[in-house]
């Protein structure tokens, strides 16, 4: 649900891992399927990982255009691991939990709390920044905490989640003030020119064997 591999293994995996091999999977699987389906959340939209937002800021395009690129890919990707997950369901006669609860039900009871992630959505649609658009989606996530008791969020809980929500930042604005050193480095430098002119030069206008070297070189 985030677009941080760490954070979703972390967050979800403490429900979905104990919940795969209780069902049926070897410990090795279940960890797979959460390392898999969390590093997922780089990639699926609306959220999407650090590079995303990296991408919007130093090519100029808004984030909703490299959302809608990554919806296919993102689909793809999820798609492959359904199937893998199926398939060992089938091989080794895995049948699922019967917790007796319906998932009408839940979305009845908790549904409402998917409404920030719609929210982002919205704004993004909109043409928001990304930034305006995550800052209401943190005010709807507060509010809709005080609809009832068992969610509430109370301020001390508000004062811990913002201080891990801002050290989570780091990396993200470590990742991006190294991006800019590079960037700055080959602007000021002609490095990027140079290095493509070469790399065209030495290639002989060949494109399979431009993109294998472009690939090496990144």
């Amino acid at each position: 649900i985030n677009g941080s591999s760490i954070a979703n293994a972390a967050t979800v995996g403490t429900l979905t891992i104990p919940m795969m091999k209780k069902a049926g999977y070897t410990p090795e699987e279940a960890a797979g399927i959460e390392a898999c389906s969390s590093t997922g959340g780089q990639l699926m939209p609306p959220i999407m990982g650090a590079g995303a937002f990296i991408m919007a800021e130093f090519l100029k395009i808004p984030y909703l255009t490299i959302a809608a690129a990554a919806i296919i890919p993102a689909a793809l990707y999820y798609a492959a691991i359904f199937m893998h997950v199926h398939f060992i369901a089938k091989r080794n006669n895995i049948k699922g939990i019967e917790t007796g609860k319906r998932v009408w039900a839940i979305l009845r009871r908790d549904g409402y709390l998917l409404l920030p992630v719609l929210l982002i959505v919205v704004m993004l649609i909109l043409r928001y920044t990304p930034l305006k658009a995550a800052f209401w989606a943190i005010v709807a996530i507060y509010c809709l905490s005080l609809v009832t008791s068992r969610n509430r969020i109370g301020l001390n809980k508000l004062m811990h989640t913002l201080a891990g929500g801002a050290r989570g930042a780091v990396s993200t604005a470590s990742a991006c003030a190294v991006v800019g050193f590079i960037v700055g480095t080959c602007s000021l430098t002609s490095l990027g020119v140079n290095f493509s002119i070469n790399i065209v030069d030495l290639t002989n206008g060949s494109l399979l064997v431009t993109l294998l070297l472009s690939m090496l070189a990144c």
